[in-house]
């Protein structure tokens, strides 16, 4: 797992864009090694160096993720890179984050990383959001993708989505030819089970967005995950907002 070191959360910045943006590394931990990963994550949290964490990171557990190996995904949020670049240095060279290395290592394994650019954003952002769906395309129109988004949250179906809705840009990395994620946000799997009630039963509002991003866009599927736990100052509104 030392692998992790070059394109963990802490990895060193490769591309050139300026806003808010994510890291993303999936595992595949042992069973029953859970708990212990969120204890070294834990640890090197609360480490001094970790204290002085500049964005939010968030460990997910999947439910549901088709044939991928991975068992849990690690997010680390970063409102820009000029911002992550000094920390991620100062973490890389710590003792703490060779032990917490040491550690993980003995608890699963690697399986991938990416990289990406939060486009836009609807609804409210809440860190009350804890159950995720993540959907993945690969975009030829990336203007026409966010208006038929657009034109979706502002309808009378779109307008009763409870939760929040987070688009990014894969910039690096990835999954196959994936070019962007819609990660859609809620409080609960009961709520997320009543939006869906309400836009599979033939929708029409849903249906057009359906038909609208197909147009531009090829999907790939969807994994559900829940958030095991988040560390760092900043909530997720504060990392992820444009300012």
């Amino acid at each position: 797992m030392k692998r992790i070191i070059a394109v963990f959360l802490f990895a060193v910045p490769m591309l050139a864009f300026a806003g808010p943006g994510w890291q993303v590394t999936t595992l595949n931990v042992a069973p029953g090694n859970a708990g212990a990963v969120v204890a070294a994550f834990d640890k090197l949290m609360s480490s001094k160096v970790g204290k002085e964490a500049t964005g939010r990171l968030t460990l997910q557990a999947h439910i549901a993720d088709g044939e991928d190996p991975a068992t849990h995904t690690v997010i680390s949020y970063f409102r820009s890179l000029a911002e992550r670049e000094p920390y991620t240095q100062k973490m890389g060279a710590s003792a703490e984050w060779a032990e917490f290395l040491k550690t993980m290592a003995g608890l699963g394994s690697q399986v991938g990383t990416y990289r990406g650019q939060i486009v836009k954003a609807w609804g409210e952002v809440s860190d009350d959001d804890v159950v995720w769906i993540d959907y993945f395309f690969t975009v030829s129109n990336p203007a026409w993708f966010v208006a038929a988004l657009d034109k979706f949250r502002n309808s009378p179906t779109g307008q009763k989505l409870p939760g929040q809705v987070q688009l990014a840009a894969v910039n690096m990395g990835g999954v196959g030819n994936v070019t962007h994620v819609v990660s859609v946000g809620f409080a609960s799997e009961a709520e997320m089970e009543r939006w869906q009630d309400l836009v599979q039963n033939n929708n029409a509002d849903w249906q057009a967005q359906i038909q609208e991003l197909s147009s531009v866009s090829e999907y790939h599927g969807a994994n559900l995950l829940r958030d095991a736990k988040s560390w760092g100052p900043l909530s997720l509104k504060e990392v992820t907002t444009r300012k």
